[in-house]
């Protein structure tokens, strides 16, 4: 087992290295669904960082004890890619690159706080993908057709035609709980990237599998695997009655790569990935909708903030003809001055306390505040201010995503094109390799009007014609 020294460590700066990763997924806004898969990465890198290969089956395997302060050391970027190299004789492209993603982000997130001063993913390149990517094209509905009539278990049955009829992320189908589903209504509780709790809605597919798979449980994970959890698993992500865990995603994508091979022409069989391509997209909301809402809202005497958290409008005096005369301009002018921050300076590392300090507030307040003037979090209207910017780079075409990523000020590649693809409709190697040139007349305000990312965190489901 690996064991490098430090001589002296700065205050406040992690020791080990696996302490630097706890303090990443916890504070750097990768959201709860995505944790799992980024510890597995980091640990990963563990093994690389050592100048060992990971085991071929980690279930129990214990990590190499590292120090953060070997990632300063100077020969290690070399040694680094040497073992990364290794690795990809023996492992997938698309799992490597995903882990360079991850590994990538945590460094630039922890050289952003100070605790280390060099770059040792500097030397590593992605791994070409295979020539064919036939496997990350949308299913036809005649595939998805026969999907459904597959003669598979009835977790599966409900989790695809979960997927299908809400359109919501495989990912964020896999985190609901039992307490989430609002049966009788046929809708569900998610939380979003930004921590904003939405609602994801099904039709009768789903409304009649679901419950026949609860079978009567009152709590813990809807998608349970088929065995008891490990004594490690966190109580969360375990049955109560059962005992069982929580079905991960990389367990749910081989079950469905492994039940459409007899339906893939290739024998390779289909992806997840492939089957959310497939789905109509969450609708926006019209706007006369809204515009009915605002005027009943302010009929039944509500306050401003409550109109104005359900528009796009910024200022009080665009609601007038909404709301009542009830406001407290003071607080809006505050909130206005920390939005404005973020239009500003979207690619430094902010946080709430940063922003509420602003605003002159508490933290608490402030968030509940900015939500009910605008309509979301802090942290979503941020990230809507830097998917706009990345938009700009990516129509240049002179940055690689990962260097886009980093230039607007985020600290994980997971985040960003998820956020990405939910805003803007399509991931952001797609919008990248997309022809721009039909924006090169218009003048640079109506190009940014038109080209603007939804801030309702939906994503528009056509393009500019």
């Amino acid at each position: 087992m690996t064991q490098v020294a430090l001589s002296r460590i700065a205050p406040g700066v992690p020791a080990a290295y696996a302490e630097a990763v706890d303090r990443y997924l916890g504070s750097a806004g990768v959201a709860e669904s995505s944790r799992r898969i980024y510890r597995i990465s980091l640990t990963t890198w563990a093994w690389l960082l050592a100048g060992e290969q990971p085991p071929a089956h980690r279930r129990g395997a214990r990590p190499p004890e590292l120090q953060l302060a070997l990632l300063d050391e100077p020969g290690l970027a070399a040694r680094l890619a040497t073992s990364f190299m290794l690795r990809s004789t023996g492992a997938d492209a698309d799992t490597l690159n995903r882990e360079l993603s991850v590994f990538r982000a945590a460094v630039a997130w922890w050289r952003v706080q100070g605790w280390i001063a060099a770059d040792p993913s500097r030397r590593l390149s992605r791994v070409p993908a295979p020539p064919d990517r036939t496997r990350t094209r949308a299913l036809a509905r005649a595939e998805l057709d026969a999907v459904f009539h597959l003669d598979v278990a009835l977790r599966e049955k409900t989790y695809w035609r979960l997927l299908y009829e809400s359109a919501a992320r495989a990912d964020e189908v896999l985190t609901l709980d039992v307490g989430d589903l609002d049966l009788r209504n046929k809708r569900a509780r998610v939380v979003g990237n930004g921590g904003a709790l939405e609602w994801i809605h099904w039709q009768s597919g789903a409304a009649d599998l679901l419950p026949r798979l609860l079978r009567g449980r009152q709590a813990g994970p809807v998608f349970l695997t088929d065995r008891r959890a490990p004594s490690r698993t966190p109580a969360l992500d375990v049955c109560p009655i059962t005992g069982r865990a929580r079905l991960s995603y990389r367990r749910a994508a081989e079950l469905f790569t492994e039940a459409t091979r007899t339906l893939d022409s290739t024998g390779a069989g289909w992806t997840l990935h492939q089957l959310h391509l497939g789905l109509p997209k969450r609708a926006a909301r019209h706007a006369k909708c809204v515009h009915a809402d605002l005027t009943h809202g302010a009929e039944e005497g509500a306050s401003t903030p409550m109109p104005l958290a359900r528009s796009s409008d910024a200022l009080v005096s665009s609601l007038e003809g909404y709301a009542g005369p009830g406001v407290d301009r003071s607080d809006l002018v505050l909130l206005r001055r920390a939005r404005d921050q973020m239009d500003r300076e979207y690619a430094r590392p902010l946080d709430v306390e940063a922003l509420a300090r602003t605003a002159c507030m508490s933290s608490g307040h402030f968030s509940r505040s900015f939500r009910a003037a605008y309509g979301e979090t802090p942290y979503s209207y941020l990230m809507t201010r830097r998917i706009e910017r990345a938009m700009a780079l990516l129509r240049r075409g002179d940055l690689s995503v990962t260097e886009v990523c980093f230039e607007v000020g985020c600290a994980s590649l997971g985040t960003f094109s998820t956020r990405f693809t939910e805003l803007v409709g399509e991931s952001p190697s797609a919008y990248r390799a997309r022809d721009h040139s039909w924006t090169e007349p218009l003048p640079a305000c109506l190009a940014r009007a038109a080209l603007r990312p939804v801030r309702n965190r939906e994503a528009a489901t056509t393009a500019p014609g």
